[in-house]
């Protein structure tokens, strides 16, 4: 019985050490009020970062949007060479239509250290549906700040465009928590509680 218990708590001790982030953007250019739910999974041990898209949530009066390309910050410390990508969603995603861009530039001021472009449209994430991004890291996570190194304050940026209302597309900021700024790091996994 102990060799069971203790196989069973060196178990949880190697389980994967992953931290969460739930980022809601609101469009801020042009006032649109579009909205979606992206929650970032830093994978320390796979090291790997997964974006879970929501393109389900209703904006401000009723404003609905796709998706068609978004950007977040890494820490310094890693060879965005390295990087690759797998996407799976709902609707007419296409995996395919989605490229990696380093770094990662929306005009007029919005950029991070590396994104996604999905085109042509509509193979992009239209409203109603929702698409998970693996960003495979190649290289140990090992020395990067999973709380401080990764996306920060104004760390996510999204377009939006076939926006049903004000405007035909829309750019957004987004920071932890509810919307354009605020939070603090990420919160670990539930997972990760078993010890």
């Amino acid at each position: 019985m102990k060799r069971i218990i203790i196989s069973l708590l060196a178990a949880g001790v190697l389980a994967t050490a992953a931290s969460a982030q739930l980022y809601v953007i609101t469009s801020t250019l042009d006032g649109t009020g579009v909205k979606a739910e992206f929650n970032f999974t830093i994978d320390d041990i796979a090291n790997t970062v997964t974006v879970d898209i929501n393109n389900n949530i209703l904006g401000d009066g009723g404003a609905k949007g796709t998706i068609t390309e978004f950007g977040f910050n890494v820490p310094d410390s890693l060879d965005l060479s390295l990087v690759t990508f797998t996407a799976t969603g709902t609707g007419g995603f296409d995996p395919t239509s989605w490229s990696l861009e380093i770094p990662y530039t929306l005009p007029p001021s919005y950029g991070q250290d590396l994104g996604v472009n999905g085109s042509p449209t509509p193979d992009d994430i239209a409203w109603g549906n929702t698409a998970q991004f693996v960003f495979h890291f190649n290289q140990d996570f090992v020395g990067t700040d999973t709380a401080a190194g990764w996306l920060g304050q104004d760390g996510l940026s999204v377009f939006f465009q076939e926006v049903n209302r004000v405007g035909p597309s829309d750019k957004a900021f987004g920071g932890p928590g509810g919307g354009g700024g605020g939070g603090e790091g990420f919160v670990p996994e539930p997972s990760t509680y078993s010890m």
